[in-house]
Formats: C-alpha cells, structure tokens, sequence
C-alpha cells in the first residue's frame, strides 16, 4: 500500500480525495481476511489458543502513567552532555504538556529529533531557534522555547540528569538437566507445529511454570503462561514431577 498518509494530519477537514482512498484501502480486506484466519484457525484446531489470547487484550485496561525519564527514551539522547540533557528534560516536558493542551500526539507539536537539535543549541541573541515550524512560529512558541533553553542552561551542575547506567548484565541461563528437558520438548513442539519456540512458551514461562513443579505444586496457567500452553507442555512437565 502507499504509505503516503501514514502520518498525515487526520484531524483535518475536508479530508482530500487521496486521504479517503487510503483510509478505505485501510480496512478494505480485514472482513475476508478474518474470515479466512477463523477457517485456518479451526482447522489446525487452534481457535481456542486465540480466543484465549483476545480474552487477555481485552482485559487489559489503560491506565495514565507519569514517566520523569520518558525524555531518556528520545533517540540520540543517550550522546548528550548532562547540560544538554537538562535541556532536552525542559523541552520534553514542555511538548508533553503543550500535546496534552491541543489534544494532539507528541510528534505533531515537536519531533524528536527536532527536540535534540534544541537541546544541542547555544541560544545567542538574534540567533533562529533550529527546528522551527511554520506552525511553533504562529502559535508563539518560539520566546517561550527560548526561556526554556536558557532556565535548563542555568541550573546548578547538581541539578543537571545523571548519564544513564548501563543495564546489568541477566544472570547466566539454567543449564541444568530439568530445564533443559522442558526447553527441548517445547522445541521440538514448536517444530511440530510450524511455530516459533516462544510462541509455545516463552523463556519467562517456563521457568514460571518449572519453579511450580519444582516445588511441589500443581502447575497453573498464570501470569506468562497461557492455559492452551500449559496444556502442550503438561506431558513433559508430568515427567519432571514423578
């Protein structure tokens, strides 16, 4: 499909003869698709496995979480000096709220890589702001940006964000012969069935599930584990508990 409108400004009326097409093109095929999938589905004798998994999204509700170093997740932030990440700390905050006041996504008011060029930016007077639009020109964005820039430039060192730490290193895999056991017989399903392995069970499953049986308990369909999952796995895990 072009991919011409993928980002393009949906909220605006009248939407063009071309923005129409697409949006139709969009969904055009999802009813027969789904049809065949449901086909597919029952035939390998899997639409239990799906239902199951639809029952989990739908269960899922959202909930507003307020991330300080959401600004830490900007591509190209990890690269800037602690000063100029106070900046870019500034700026982030200010596209949140400044989205969150239009009732718009985040990249619609600044992109991030407009937001690194800010923060990389010696604020002179008379010198443009880079990354201006059109639109943060109109809209008078552009002196408040500027007092943003020089109240994050001023802070004390000790205010400035921290360099990020380097994750800590996972600790060394299982190896021993339980384990072992349940990973080939979960791949050797997986070959059976045509699926990838963590389709099956997923790492965090199985050793969720042979912590059970290693305790003595009756294994459960719980947390990563689905209950059509425990169900192909519970040979093997029968074996390990006897």
């Amino acid at each position: 499909m072009d991919k011409r409108f993928q980002r393009a400004d949906w909220s605006r009326r009248p939407l063009t003869p071309e923005m129409e097409a697409y949006a139709a093109l969009d969904t055009q095929h999802l009813a027969a698709l789904c049809s065949r999938l449901e086909q597919r589905l029952e035939a390998l004798g899997r639409a239990g496995w799906a239902a199951e998994e639809f029952a989990r999204l739908e269960a899922i509700r959202w909930s507003e979480r307020s991330d300080p170093e959401a600004y830490r997740r900007v591509k190209g932030s990890a690269r800037l000096a602690a000063r100029e990440l106070a900046v870019l700390r500034a700026l982030h905050g200010w596209r949140d709220a400044e989205a969150r006041r239009r009732d718009r996504p985040p990249f619609r008011v600044m992109r991030d890589e407009q937001l690194l060029a800010l923060a990389r930016f010696e604020p002179l007077d008379g010198q443009e702001l880079p990354g201006m639009t059109t639109s943060l020109r109109r809209g008078g964005a552009k002196r408040e940006l500027r007092e943003i820039i020089s109240a994050a430039r001023e802070l004390p060192e000790e205010a400035w964000p921290q360099r990020a730490q380097r994750a800590r290193r996972r600790p060394a895999p299982r190896r021993d012969p339980p384990w072992l056991r349940l990973r080939d017989a979960r791949d050797a399903l997986a070959k059976e069935l045509d699926l990838e392995p963590a389709v099956v069970a997923s790492r965090a499953a199985l050793e969720q599930v042979l912590a059970e049986v290693e305790a003595g308990e009756e294994p459960a369909a719980a947390g990563e584990l689905r209950h059509w999952q425990l169900e192909l796995l519970l040979p093997t895990l029968r074996k390990l508990g006897a």
